[in-house]
């Protein structure tokens, strides 16, 4: 992931941001960084992403919330079935 970011490349000019943008965030950090269960090492990737790699921090804060989506699948399809 530090290697995605590293070479991602630099954006010069940035589609405005958007309302939802900032709500996706303050949700990502919500639930995975105050109530998820990984929300140290959530914390510890945002922090790296502000600082060593600011330029992809975007898609850092992307990659998070699919990686939490991607979790939350693979748990309920791998669930046993209850029968």
């Amino acid at each position: 992931m530090r290697k995605f970011l590293a070479e991602s490349p630099r954006v010069l000019h940035h589609a405005p941001r958007t309302s939802s943008d900032y709500l996706a965030v303050l949700r990502s950090m919500i639930k995975q960084g105050v109530f998820g269960e990984s929300r140290r090492s959530y914390w510890k990737f945002m922090l790296e992403a502000a600082t060593k790699y600011r330029h992809a921090f975007d898609r850092a804060v992307m990659l998070a919330i699919m990686g939490h989506h991607f979790q939350t699948l693979t748990s309920i399809v791998c669930e046993p079935d209850s029968q």
